[in-house]
């Protein structure tokens, strides 16, 4: 019976080689008959590049030896196995380990010889060495391109379209920007330029998460991004006038002068704006909406508004009497010290429960940490210091170490962290209590910012829930119903 062969064919993205799959398969069969091998099956992975060993079929190779299907690996050259050092010298080891000889038909070598063995190691650090100058030259063509004003890939900047492997202004979307820029330079926020584009009906190329709309994200983008300007920014170098320009630098500056103009939830005088969190669809953002001859206020989920009422179940909430409603609810519990303590005695409660459910003493868990921290020590000695053990036995027996040391690394930080919330426990209500009494002493004297910030300092999220509102005061929640609900709308 003949002994059973493998082969591997890699052929790079640069194909830096013009050998191609169908010539390397053929060299691999001739070179099988001569050597008396059964060739069983040949592997393949296509426009991948040797430097990583993140390639599907050579892991599944890989996996194959390791079972013991054969006994001979057949590449056209080494560097086709794998043009980094550290990877070659490990697979190389996995062959040897499980009695699977590596032949390089090209160049006529076989690692079962001595010498064999010598040049594969000499030829692995060349194939390195090229791979690393190929990496070079590729960056510097690359670079070059980008100064003759050639695109290296990837998505085309909005405003451009790709003809003759350089750019050209689309009008329709370069007005968008010439828009963009011009409001940004007034001093308006990225959600207002997107609103006014969606308005105009720009449409964005690739979309956002609300669909064909534009998001904030996008248009900050765009609003930093050089190349409206004529400059390309690659590889830490700016390129100027390598693309025809859609803004002036003038107009560009003053954009950037304004970047640090606080987005709506910072710059909003509603007091709840970025603290209403809508639980049917996990966003932490309810807008503003004016409705009506008498502009009355409500509070709008973002997916209501930037998409459908249809898309989001939420009720909307007058803004006035929600505003309201928290504000009372911060001066009753400022007001009233049996909330507090109850709330300090079920925290009590919570820490002796998890209290009792650590599985283990911290003693215990310490000697047991530093047992398999020593045996680790140990390992790495077998291995490195003694080479008593393969290194297949050393990779599976540090992962259990491993596994079990970043086991025990967790138990001791959550007891950590219970020991912490114990301690502060006290501290914490003392601080609620303290903060709760000074804002209900100042709060006719307070501007509308400084109220919105006076809430944030005791309110943590306010959760919309179908039928009612849930205010997280930090270390407790309390949950409110509304007091009617007419068309959609809760009143609270």
């Amino acid at each position: 019976m003949k002994p059973t062969a493998c082969a591997y064919i890699r052929v790079s993205r640069e194909k830096e080689d013009g050998v191609s799959p169908e010539q390397q398969n053929e060299k691999a069969e001739l070179q099988a008959k001569l050597l008396g091998l059964d060739l069983v099956r040949i592997y393949q992975d296509l426009d991948i590049s040797g430097r990583s060993d993140k390639r599907p079929a050579f892991q599944e190779m890989i996996s194959d030896i390791k079972n013991g299907q054969y006994t001979a690996c057949l590449v056209y050259k080494l560097d086709r196995f794998c043009r980094n050092v550290k990877d070659f010298h490990r697979y190389s080891e996995i062959l040897e380990n499980h009695d699977c000889r590596l032949i390089s038909i090209s160049q006529n070598i076989d690692t079962s010889t001595p010498v064999g063995r010598l040049l594969r190691n000499i030829l692995a650090d060349f194939a390195q060495f090229e791979s690393e100058m190929i990496g070079e030259r590729i960056k510097d063509n690359k670079l070059a391109n980008a100064k003759r004003g050639r695109w290296n890939g990837g998505h085309i900047p909005y405003g451009y379209r790709r003809e003759n492997k350089t750019f050209v202004i689309n009008e329709l979307e370069a007005e968008a920007i010439r828009i963009s820029f011009q409001m940004r330079a007034q001093g308006k926020g990225p959600l207002a330029i997107a609103k006014e584009l969606d308005r105009l009906e720009y449409k964005p190329k690739r979309g956002s998460k609300w669909g064909e709309y534009w998001s904030e994200g996008s248009v900050k983008y765009m609003l930093q991004n050089r190349v409206y300007i004529g400059e390309l920014v690659y590889a830490g170098e700016i390129i100027t006038e390598v693309y025809p320009p859609i803004i002036s630098r003038e107009i560009f500056d003053a954009a950037q002068k304004t970047r640090n103009i606080p987005n709506r939830s910072q710059a909003s005088t509603h007091l709840l704006s970025g603290l209403l969190y809508c639980t049917f669809c996990s966003i932490s953002g309810f807008q503003i909406q004016y409705h009506g001859r008498r502009k009355i206020r409500r509070y709008v989920c973002q997916t209501k508004r930037r998409k459908s009422f249809s898309e989001c179940p939420s009720c909307l909430l007058d803004a006035d009497s929600i505003e309201n409603c928290v504000v009372k609810e911060i001066f009753k519990l400022a007001a009233n010290k049996e909330d507090l303590e109850k709330a300090r005695v079920d925290m009590i409660a919570d820490y002796k429960k998890r209290v009792k459910a650590i599985p283990t003493s911290r003693p215990r868990l310490k000697k047991d940490l530093d047992r398999v921290q020593r045996s680790i020590r140990d390992l790495f000695q077998d291995y490195y210091d003694h080479r008593i053990i393969s290194r297949d036995q050393f990779a599976a027996k540090n992962t259990e170490l491993q596994q079990k040391e970043a086991k025990i690394q967790t138990l001791l930080e959550e007891i950590e962290q219970i020991d912490s919330y114990g301690e502060a426990i006290e501290i914490n209500i003392q601080q609620l209590k303290t903060e709760l009494v000074a804002i209900t002493k100042e709060w006719e004297y307070l501007s509308p910012e400084e109220k919105r910030t006076a809430i944030r300092l005791v309110v943590k999220q306010i959760n919309i829930l179908p039928d009612e509102i849930e205010i997280d005061f930090f270390h407790f929640k309390t949950k409110l119903p509304p007091t009617k609900k007419v068309r959609g709308t809760l009143t609270f």
